[in-house]
């Protein structure tokens, strides 16, 4: 039931409301991926958005982070083995981008544009598991 919960709960929150045709940055995403299981790659794509939210719209914007923070409490709480992984990849993507980008820029605009797409994507992926 808590996989259930999780997986929707990622289809609903990471819907932002962007579009964009062009191709998702690879980044390194793919070392996040542990096959069935995207809660890795989630974190890390939660972490690049978080970087390039408070980026462009300033400090006070933790939507991500507390999203991040949600995801930890309902599959990792403390004690949890899968709990350092998740921080881990949620750190490694904040730090991605943030050697890619010193200023709200229109490029960092357009990868927080690529960055919600592919995490729509990723949330989509989860809960389809669920669907089935």
């Amino acid at each position: 039931m808590k996989k259930k919960i999780i997986a929707l709960a990622c289809s609903a929150l990471l819907l932002v409301g962007v579009a964009d045709d062009g191709p998702l940055p690879a980044a390194r995403a793919q070392e996040f991926d542990a096959g069935p299981d995207l809660l890795p790659q989630i974190g890390f794509v939660l972490g690049r958005a978080h970087f390039l939210s408070i980026l462009c719209r300033g400090r006070g914007d933790q939507r991500w982070r507390d999203y991040m923070l949600r995801v930890l409490e309902l599959e990792a709480p403390p004690g949890n083995p899968r709990r350092d992984a998740l921080v881990a990849a949620f750190n490694e993507g904040y730090r991605v981008e943030e050697t890619q980008y010193s200023a709200c820029s229109e490029a960092a605009q357009t990868a927080e544009t690529r960055t919600a797409a592919e995490g729509q994507q990723l949330a989509e992926r989860l809960a389809a598991r669920f669907q089935r």
